[in-house]
Parts: structure tokens; sequence; C-alpha cells
């Protein structure tokens, strides 16, 4: 910017001082191990893809203009992502075209390996492998003792198992021998399982363990321990005291967290990715230790900071990939956002796209239950993510997926936002660049690589003028116009603004399927639906055109136009119909609709505003029979 480096402690001399470490960015820390022109570097651990706001490392500097602003540095990559984007910002100012950034490209190593050869991970002996640690009973009462198991091997014997065991709130860990000699608790002698017995606490506590095994001269520690930089290095197996179970029909999903967790939580940005430990009891059978779990959502449901964990929030669990849970590494538990819209409308909105033959994603009423405090109206969301291509696109399942999304720009922090809505544009002010496209249109997959002319060149066919004897050729270039035109009028029949093509920028996906070389929109989020968000009344062609001019002149345009309403009409001839208010039998919607509101009611949440689903239905089916012209 022509001020020379405008960086303070650019060179990490003075540790981590005048640098911001946020989110899924706060393992990294300052080190002497390795350094470039002074004697300190940065060690960057990242546990996850960064973003503008509460999940990077940034530092505040003195505004001033520019036409030209040059990124430089030292860097070495050790392992994960070989980019590294630097950029500048505003606080709270997202605007395009975008302020200068750049991801630069780490060189790597051509040599990654030495098969059948020593290599840095080597010791000339470690630890035994503790292996299927278990506790029993899984919901112990209160002063009922706890029985610990866990299998331990060594190729040299096993020459001691400790286990260590506190409540939450106590300094230290008392350890007690494991022994595998057939007395007491454990079941047979010399099997390799290894038990011992935590004694009994008040309903209300919560007990930690973890288990340290010996082979005489190399010990191990289950489960490890995180590096001291983490938010919560210190990992423990947790096991609530007094639990009892819930009387419901839905799934329970368990949540245990540690004190030191619920302090890591209440003391940072709400948007941090930053998983933290728990364990987590499915049904009250099946027990996952040291999974992770964090807030998840929008900036809009998650500003600011210092949650308590324990409240009503939605949340992300991750799984440890040697204990897929029901087949899957990670799950996303939505609270239907509370107020008046109710636990039943978006999956009475994905039915329809279901009915139609388009993608949609599973939901399942669950009731989650965090350190005790149990909460009603929550679902188990199937994302979209790698299984759900795989099921979706099998054979094309080789593609990128681009989350849609509104550009925000945060506090310095974190935890603040303000967001700019936009479509997929193409225009002098929003060129050909990576930057212009980073944020609304996030990559979720192939992160391994920084390419973006797949999306470059979708953004040009839809934004071809539709004037153009090229326009017809680009867009069926690109998508399947039958299909774009069906996602857009279900989420226009439903009337959720809250998406793209719509009033907003958000609340979709964007799939490139590979190798066939198309381009799908995937519903995602609906939340302001079917009487909850826009009236009954409301326009079939109610999109802010300055925001979607790529969508506006698609539905002007007389065949894809034809499209559309032909989508409303097998809409309203076939899934969409109701025989609320009338004498006439159930319609297919109505019974899927009530199976759902029974299963609610029966837990004690309600009917999920059933019968204002219903009369939307009816009402919205009467205004479009009055849009759609007679016949084909």
């Amino acid at each position: 910017m022509g001020r020379g480096n405008i960086l303070t402690n650019a060179g990490f001399e003075s540790a981590e001082a005048s640098w911001r470490r946020l989110g899924n960015h706060v393992r990294s820390f300052a080190t002497t191990q390795d350094s470039h022109s002074g004697s300190r570097s940065l060690h960057l651990i990242a546990t996850g893809h960064g973003d503008p706001g509460a999940n990077r490392i940034n530092q505040s500097i003195s505004g001033g203009t520019a036409d030209r602003v040059v990124f430089s540095g030292w860097a070495r990559w050790l392992r994960g992502s070989r980019f590294l984007l630097m950029r500048t910002t505003r606080d709270l100012s997202p605007v395009q075209p975008p302020r200068p950034a750049h991801a630069f490209e780490l060189d790597m190593p051509l040599n990654l390996g030495t098969p059948g050869l020593r290599n840095t991970a080597f010791v000339a002996n470690r630890g035994p492998d503790i292996l299927d640690a278990k506790h029993a009973p899984v919901l112990p009462a209160a002063g009922e003792p706890i029985t610990v198991t866990a299998r331990v091997k060594d190729n040299d014997g096993v020459a001691s198992v400790l286990l260590y065991y506190r409540s939450e709130g106590d300094a230290g860990f008392a350890g007690t021998p494991m022994t595998d000699n057939g007395s007491g608790n454990d079941l047979i002698a010399m099997d390799g399982t290894f038990t011992a017995a935590i004694p009994g606490a008040p309903g209300g506590r919560m007990r930690a363990f973890y288990i340290e095994a010996s082979d005489g001269s190399a010990s191990t520690r289950f489960p490890t321990r995180l590096q001291p930089s983490a938010e919560g290095p210190e990992r423990t197996c947790l096991v609530r005291v007094g639990d009892t179970a819930t009387t419901t029909r839905l799934a329970t999903y368990r949540i245990w967290l540690s004190n030191g967790v619920i302090a890591a939580f209440s003391s940072r940005p709400n948007l941090s990715n930053e998983l933290l430990d728990c364990t987590f009891v499915y049904n009250d059978t099946d027990v996952f230790y040291n999974c992770g779990v964090r807030y998840r959502g929008s900036p809009f449901i998650r500003p600011g900071s210092g949650r308590d964990p324990r409240n009503r929030y939605a949340y992300r669990i991750d799984f440890n990939s040697d204990q897929k849970f029901r087949d899957r590494l990670e799950i996303n538990l939505d609270n239907t956002e509370g107020g008046n819209r109710g636990p039943l409308q978006e999956r009475a909105s994905y039915w329809f796209y279901r009915q139609m033959g388009l993608q949609y994603s599973t939901q399942e009423f669950i009731r989650p239950i965090v350190n005790g405090n149990s909460h009603a109206g929550f679902e188990d969301v199937r994302k979209i993510d790698g299984d759900y291509i795989d099921k979706w696109f099998p054979y094309d399942n080789a593609g990128y997926l681009h989350k849609i999304d509104d550009y925000f720009e945060y506090s310095a922090d974190g935890t603040q936002h303000r967001n700019l809505d936009e479509g997929l544009i193409y225009d002098y002010r929003h060129p050909l660049l990576k930057e212009t496209y980073r944020w609304g249109f996030e990559k979720r997959s192939h992160r391994e690589n920084d390419e973006w002319q797949h999306l470059f060149d979708f953004a040009v066919a839809l934004n071809t003028p539709s004037s153009s004897s090229e326009y017809e050729r680009a867009i069926e270039g690109v998508v399947h116009p039958e299909h774009f035109a069906k996602v857009l009028a279900i989420r226009h029949a439903v009337g959720d603004w809250d998406s793209y093509g719509y009033t907003r920028g958000k609340n979709n996906c964007f799939y490139y399927a590979l190798p066939e070389g198309k381009w799908y929109l995937i519903p995602w989020d609906i939340d302001f639906t079917l009487g909850s968000g826009n009236a009954a009344n409301t326009s079939l062609f109610s999109i802010t055109s300055s925001e979607f001019p790529e969508v506006d002149q698609f539905l002007k345009y007389p065949k894809y136009r034809q499209m559309y309403l032909n989508a409303f009409r097998e809409l309203v001839t076939g899934p969409w119909q109701t025989s609320y208010g009338t004498s006439n039998p159930p319609t297919a919607f109505d019974k899927f609709l009530d199976d759902a509101a029974n299963v609610l009611i029966a837990d004690g949440a309600g009917d999920g505003r059933r019968d204002g689903i219903k009369q939307f239905v009816r009402d919205r089916r009467a205004y479009i029979l009055t849009q759609i012209p007679a016949g084909r």
C-alpha cells in the first residue's frame, strides 16, 4: 500500500501479540522450532476451513487507500491444505467488487512418504493399544458404581493398566488398577479385557475418567490429550450420574459436557467452528466418547459470544472414524428455530420436493438432552455433504458442491456481521475472480484445490443476455432447465422468501455433477415456509430482480417461463392438495402431515401448526390455479 509492511509483529517475535486466533484456528501458536528471518514463526493449525468471521487469524491495521496491495510472507507446508488465504477487509462492510485477497499455493514435497522405510513417526517402542473402552451401566443411578472395561494389548506384554477418575469440579484424579484376573467385576481372567470400578456418586454429578497403560517402558493414554494451545486440551470420557430414561417415542440424543467445555463455549464467539469434546449417548444404549460438538447455523441464529451450551441451540456433532453414528461421521441437530414456525413445516416442504421427484433432505424428530436438560422440537437433519451427493448422484458424485449463502463481513472478533444478498452475477462489479464468489458460493467439496473455473463458466452462462441468440444454448449447456424451474417453483409455492432466486441469496446449494457436467439447484434450510413466510396470494414471480438478474431473465424467457408454470401445474394437480375445511377424505399430504403431527403431540410438543399449514396449502393452491393458463 506504499507504506511498507503495515502489520505489527509480522514475524511473531513477540509470540502471538497483536494477533487474534479465532475459532478453528485457535490452536495456532508461536514457535521457535522453525523461523525465517528471526527466531520464531507461527505454527498455523486449522481444524477446519476458515471464513471471514470467527474462524481465522487476524489483526487490525490502520486504514488507508491504495491502487495496489502486495501480500508477501514466508510459509512452509507441513500437512493438510496447501492453500493459505490472505485477505483485507473492513469491519462489517461486504462490498463488490471484492477487496484485495490472494490464495497462496504452498509448495509440497514431491516425496510425501517412505513406503517400507522408517519415517518420522517411528518409535522404538510405543505403549500398549487401548481399545473398546466402555462403562456400565450406561445411565448409572445415584450411588451406583460404574464399571469401566477396555481391551489392552502390547507385543511386549502389558505391565499395568490404571483407571483415573474424578467428579467434574474436583481438582485432581484418583487412580485405581484395572485387572484382568477374573476377580471382582472382571468376568474372564487373561482375556485381554481389563476392568475397574468407579465408586458411586450423587445424582447430577458428572464423572470423568481416562485410562493409562504401560508395557514397562512406554505408556499410552486413552483418550489422548490435545495440543496445549487447544481450548479444551484435557479430554476424558464422561458419565453423568442420575440421568433417567425419558418418556418419549423419539430417539434420545444425550450430550455430556465437562465443566471445561462449558467454560470454553461461554467465552468464545458463537460462530466458532472449533469442535469441543463431549460424550454422546444414543437411545440410552450406545455410547460414543470424545465426539466433537459446536453450535451450527448462520450468523443470524448464532451472533455474539458466550452462550451456555446446555440451553436450547442448534448443534453439529462429529464422530470418530472408527465409530460412526448410524453410518455417519457428522450430524446436524436443528432446533427448528422455535418461535411460531414449529418443527413440522420444513419436513412438509421437503415432502413436496420428494413427490415431484427432486432431491430433498431427510429428517427425524429427536429429543436432545444436554447435561440433563431435555429439549423438545428438535430434528436430526441430513445435511448436504458427500453422503448426500453419493445418494442422489451415484454415477456423477465426483463434482463440486457449493453452498449458496449471503456474503458476510464481520467485526474483528467475529461476533457481529453484515450481509450482502446476491445471486450468481457476472458483470463489471462482479468480475471472474475467486474472491467475487468465494463466500457467497463457498466450496464444500474438493477443498484440496482452489479451482473455480467451473463456477466462472456457470456464471457466464446464466448471465448471457436472454436477447442473445446463444442464450438457450448457454443455459442448456449448464443446467437441465426443467429441473431448475421445478426447484424454483416449489420454493415459491411454499412461500419461503429466504432463498436463492426469491428475495435472499442463500439456503440452497449448487452441485456441479461430474462426469455429467451439469449444475443442479438443491434445496436446503426451508425456514419461512407454508404460512410463516410470504402470503398465500404472493406472486409466483416475486423476485428481487436486482439481486437475481440471472434468475429473473430465466423466468421471463418464454420457453423457461412455460417450464416454470408447468411445474406449478404439476404440483397443484398432484401432491399439493388438502381436504382441509371440507368433508372430503384426507389427501396423501393430509395423511403425511397428520402422522408427523401425531408424533409431536405424543411427545408433548404440540401439533407443529398443522392446521395452519393445511390452510396455507389450500389457499395457495386456489391462488396458483388463477395464475397458470388452462391446459399446457
